[in-house]
């Protein structure tokens, strides 16, 4: 939308240029959030009508809030983008500090037994901790550092390649009699006395 508006325009200064695709943005931002429109429509019904009526129209609304939005909408000049609802992400999140006595006691497992879990890490883990009077780490912690710190290796099993064989095609029909040809047949027998049972055998080729 905003390269079609660049190109169809008149040409604007930087600073009046700038300006006026951010008021293009902010209104189509604006259009495509529903709660921002839902305030807009509200504070309007608010201006025209009265709280009475708003409180018909929106009944799950309260007072204190709809004349929160509208003294928001008027503090910013009446601006739209004003009631569009801002990212609710603490601005401080929690980091995971792993100690590096840790970090390289884990890889140096990783590395020597690259099939070792986190839960069979956990016990050497919990004895090495003890020993460097560090805290405790539970197996799920241990799992994240593994998987943030990308401690994977020799983890791809070796693949077995088959041979390429002649495949030689099967008949799959019985031949008819007058297709063979005559000639000789030999047979030949034996019979095993096995657990008090005769067993013959016989083979013809």
């Amino acid at each position: 939308m905003s390269s079609r508006i660049r190109y169809t325009l008149p040409i604007y200064k930087t600073e009046r240029y700038d300006w006026f695709m951010h008021t293009i943005n902010t209104a189509l931002c604006f259009d495509s959030n529903d709660k921002a429109r839902l305030e807009l429509q509200v504070i309007n019904l608010l201006e025209k009508s009265g709280w009475s009526s708003v409180k018909i129209a929106f009944p799950g609304i309260s007072r204190a809030t709809v004349y929160r939005w509208r003294k928001r909408f008027n503090d910013s000049g009446r601006k739209l983008n004003s009631l569009i609802p801002k990212s609710t992400k603490p601005h401080k999140t929690r980091e995971m500090i792993v100690p590096a006595k840790v970090l390289g006691f884990i890889k140096e497992l990783r590395i020597n037994y690259p099939r070792l879990s986190k839960y069979k890490i956990k016990p050497f883990l919990d004895i090495f901790c003890k020993e460097n009077n560090l805290p405790i780490y539970s197996a799920s912690w241990i799992g994240k550092v593994i998987k943030r710190y990308s401690f994977f290796f020799k983890t791809r099993k070796p693949v077995r390649r088959k041979r390429r064989t002649l495949k030689v095609k099967r008949v799959k029909y019985c031949p008819r009699q007058k297709d063979i040809k005559l000639g000789y047949l030999q047979l030949d027998g034996i019979h095993v006395v096995f657990a008090g049972r005769t067993y013959y055998f016989y083979l013809c080729y």
